[in-house]
């Protein structure tokens, strides 16, 4: 099963939160749709793990877990829907967790059973490698990670990785590499 991380500075992390407007509420329009791309394909859903880091305002940060069984759809509202639910209402939804956790605290414990690749266009070429195990792939939102923060998960992550020297964004960034794992019949 593939594991994908999200890191957002201005995703909101509670009060009245649209779902209709999720740009207006710290861009968690960028997290919807990176969910939305991890677990769907023209006809299927994957099965996968989602890990969305929010560092906006007021309650940072906040851990979701979101899996594969969770009642994401590929549309837009539903799944904007789910993140209001699991963010302002702190409701329990099948599939998904919530907690207050730093990307640094999870990395840290998953690192000793996972092998965590960063995404950065300075990395080495995605092309180079020859597998994937037990991976957890680290994305940033538009404004990427704070420098302190690059620097900590670059400490540790097995690899820093690059999918070349075009900046996307992170949903087309994911949408490359589901390609990339895909067609190397990687899990």
């Amino acid at each position: 099963m593939r594991e994908f991380l999200i890191f957002s500075r201005t995703a909101r992390t509670g009060g009245k939160i649209n779902p209709k407007n999720l740009f207006q509420e710290g861009r968690l329009d960028i997290i919807r749709d990176f969910i939305i791309e991890a677990f769907f394909t023209a006809n299927k859903k994957r099965s996968a793990i989602v890990h969305c880091f929010l560092y906006g305002q007021p309650n940072p940060p906040l851990h979701l877990t979101i899996t594969s069984s969770a009642p994401a759809s590929i549309d837009r509202i539903k799944t904007a829907t789910l993140l209001v639910d699991l963010v302002s209402k702190k409701k329990k939804i099948k599939g998904c967790e919530m907690k207050k956790e730093s990307i640094i605290e999870f990395l840290t414990k998953a690192s000793k059973t996972k092998t965590i690749y960063l995404l950065d266009k300075k990395g080495k070429s995605i092309d180079e490698l020859k597998s994937l195990p037990n991976a957890i792939f680290c994305f940033a939102d538009h404004l990427g990670f704070p420098k302190k923060e690059f620097k900590r998960i670059s400490t540790i992550s097995s690899e820093t990785i690059s999918l070349g020297k075009q900046t996307y964004f992170a949903y087309q960034s994911l949408t490359l590499l589901q390609y990339f794992l895909d067609k190397k019949e990687f899990e």
